[in-house]
């Protein structure tokens, strides 16, 4: 039995790493402990793993890996995975005496966004801008996600053109091309005094003077002056 593993502890220590091959690891949380006893009490952060219930205390340098990698926000770091190893350079008091250290994917550098996984982790590649969904894995293959139709716009009719010579806005006929002006307002007269008098009693086909009397002569085709009365002076 290793010394090591005579002494329990829920930390990881140098002693549990020394002479080991380097562990692969997924970090489950960060959080805070408070550390110490009595008035010595500080609180130190620690990273959790899945693969095991040890955490590693963070220091200084060692969050300087992972911001590095994974951004500095913390809550981004979840399923990241990190290697864990016996490193102889840690330093204590200006001398080396070994440690745990800690290392990243090659490459994870933090720009914004979340890097791709990488020591096992499927990758999770961004899909370029016109391109449809990504294939979803069904349990038994790959199905390729058909996008949906984009709804059709309503048609636009072409747009008014301006008649300098009729000074209106002239629509354009989609089927034919046809140009054609609104109608414009008819506008009436009102009817005079005279038109609303008769308008119940029209005047006569003959202008109001009554039949002639036909000429004795019925062959004559000019039609007989209207007898007067002799009577009546002129």
């Amino acid at each position: 039995m290793r010394t090591a593993d005579m002494v329990k502890s829920k930390f990881f220590r140098a002693r549990d790493v020394e002479g080991q091959p380097p562990m692969v690891l997924t970090i489950a949380d960060v959080t805070e402990e408070l550390m110490g006893r009595g008035g010595r009490q500080e609180v130190k952060c620690f990273l959790w793993f899945h693969e095991t219930p040890k955490g590693l205390q963070l220091n200084k340098s060692r969050v300087n890996v992972l911001e590095t990698a994974y951004g500095p926000d913390s809550d981004l770091w979840s399923g990241k995975k990190v290697r864990i190893y016996f490193d102889p350079k840690v330093e204590f008091g200006g001398r080396p005496v070994g440690g745990v250290g800690i290392q990243t994917p090659p490459g994870a550098i933090f720009r914004g966004t979340p890097n791709a996984a990488a020591w096992g982790d499927a990758p999770h590649p961004q899909t370029p801008a016109g391109a449809p969904p990504p294939p979803v894995w069904d349990g038994t293959k790959w199905v390729v996600q058909q996008p949906a139709p984009a709804a059709a716009a309503p048609a636009r009719p072409p747009p008014p053109v301006w008649n300098a010579t009729s000074q209106a806005w002239e629509t354009v006929n989609p089927q034919t091309g046809e140009i054609s002006a609104p109608a414009a307002p008819v506008h009436q007269r009102p009817p005079t005094i005279s038109e609303r008098v008769n308008a119940g009693h029209p005047p006569t086909t003959d202008g109001g003077w009554g039949a002639l009397t036909p000429t004795s002569d019925p062959t004559s085709a000019a039609p007989a002056a209207p007898e007067f009365d002799d009577d009546i002076p002129f």
